[in-house]
């Protein structure tokens, strides 16, 4: 990720066709840009007392109606769960596997 310093425009660089060739995206007549990147991707900074900032708290005047969103579910994230970034090893089946009594022998290995 990156952006061009004359265009202000948001670089975004991934791997495409199976990883064989790097594309970078644009948004060009958008706004605004945005952009996701996995956890460990990016390079956490030393901090930097002399940079400061002012925070502006800016009221919209939004109600509800305005955002043309319905909340259906609101589900919380079971956090019992393992996170399969942390595995040192992952076990995983699908078709390939060519039964469910055969998935069973993934879940005995795990």
């Amino acid at each position: 990720m990156d952006i061009d310093e004359e265009t202000r425009q948001l670089l975004m660089t991934r791997p495409a066709f199976g990883g064989n060739i790097m594309a970078t995206i644009i948004c060009p007549d958008h706004r605004p840009q945005m952009s996701t990147v996995r956890p460990g991707v990016m390079l956490k900074l030393d901090r930097d007392t002399s940079r400061t900032g002012d925070v502006v708290v800016f009221d919209a005047g939004l109600t509800p109606s305005d955002l043309n969103v319905e909340v259906l579910e609101i589900v919380k994230e079971d956090k019992k769960k393992a996170n399969i970034e942390d595995a040192n090893v992952l076990i995983s089946g699908g078709r390939g596997v060519g039964s469910k009594e055969n998935m069973s022998h993934l879940y005995d290995l795990a």
